[in-house]
């Protein structure tokens, strides 16, 4: 699910004795956002045919707070009109009396991508048009989705291998700048969908947003008119690994097991992976143990499952030693028994 905010979206509410009736837009066509996406006029038009759209608070599936009465698409937007019950404390307590003080003016969409597509725009800049969204709810919201993201990065090149990509030798000119900027204009002026093009990245930093603008570290180059997977770029991007301190360390992990797949596709070793006795050397918790596997794409189960007979296993242990313990300190106490009649009878 993704979300989409309108700030000042909602217009003026009325009230009758049984609702609070409010309407406004939620999503505004043409209108570049912060991630560098466009909505385009129609991009409802068939979620709303066959979608029931729900009305919640801070887009929590738990928290229907109304019922939308009127959704459509007109020349600007996606405009709501929608009644919330007075007899709902919450509605009647917290959210009208914030809207009364303009502290909560903003409308939100949660959706999910159908279509979608890359333009150049007059200024160079290119952004990303969504031409066709699944609507599922809209929200009133006290902070837009935006400014809701924070610095994080998630490592997304792990099935690079699967793709019909070739291979490119290590160059002693190879630019970051230059690859990067080679790989977004081949990927806009291809039409490259999303589902592949992320695989041209190590990473994405949703502080960025959603975009093409948000995938860093690019690890192909365009050879021929073709992405090629770049030793080049590997070891620039072992070496940012290596030395960053803003990656969370399973996080971490993750990217630097995926440039050792990588690595491996040119017969070469990560120069910065450590190897499994190193890793479980510096292991201090099971949290460690759970974090490598999940690096190394096992499911959460898996990994649960695994960390559930490591518990067991020192459990029995823990039970040995203390039935090893028991066992010592009873034969103990017969020879301090054995030894005090003994002195009894001399």
């Amino acid at each position: 699910m993704k979300y989409k905010s309108l700030s000042s979206g909602l217009d003026k509410y009325e009230a009758d004795d049984d609702y609070f009736y409010i309407k406004g837009y939620a999503s505004v066509f043409e209108n570049e956002d912060g991630n560098g996406e466009v909505v385009k006029k129609g991009a409802y038009e068939k979620s709303l045919l066959t979608q029931d759209v729900a009305f919640l608070w801070q887009h929590n599936q738990t928290e229907p707070i109304g019922k939308i009465d009127k959704i459509y698409e007109d020349s600007k937007g996606l405009y709501i009109e929608a009644r919330l019950p007075k007899a709902d404390d919450f509605v009647r307590n917290r959210i009208i009396p914030q809207i009364k003080i303009g502290a909560l003016n903003s409308l939100s969409v949660g959706y999910k991508r159908i279509k979608t597509n890359f333009k150049r725009q007059p200024d160079n800049k290119i952004v990303l048009e969504l031409t066709e969204l699944l609507l599922k709810e809209v929200s009133l919201i006290t902070i837009p989705a935006n400014a809701k993201a924070n610095f994080q990065y998630k490592s997304i090149a792990t099935d690079l291998e699967t793709q019909d990509i070739g291979k490119v030798e290590k160059q002693p000119d190879w630019c970051h700048e230059k690859c990067r900027t080679d790989v977004i204009n081949y990927i806009v002026d291809n039409n490259i969908q999303e589902s592949e093009y992320r695989n041209y990245f190590l990473t994405q930093n949703t502080k960025k947003g959603e975009g093409l603008e948000s995938y860093e570290m690019p690890i192909v180059e365009i050879v021929d008119q073709k992405p090629n997977l770049s030793e080049s770029s590997l070891y620039h991007w072992a070496l940012e690994v290596k030395n960053k301190s803003n990656f969370e360390n399973d996080e971490k992990e993750k990217i630097e097991h995926t440039l050792s797949k990588k690595f491996d596709q040119f017969g070469e070793k990560n120069p910065i992976k450590k190897n499994f006795v190193e890793y479980i050397e510096d292991f201090k918790s099971v949290k460690d143990f759970s974090n490598f596997l999940k690096a190394h794409n096992f499911s959460s189960k898996e990994t649960n499952a695994f960390i559930g007979c490591l518990k067991k296993v020192n459990q029995i242990k823990t039970d040995e030693v203390e039935s090893s313990k028991s066992s010592i300190i009873s034969e103990q106490q017969d020879i301090l028994e054995k030894l005090k009649q003994l002195k009894e009878l001399c």
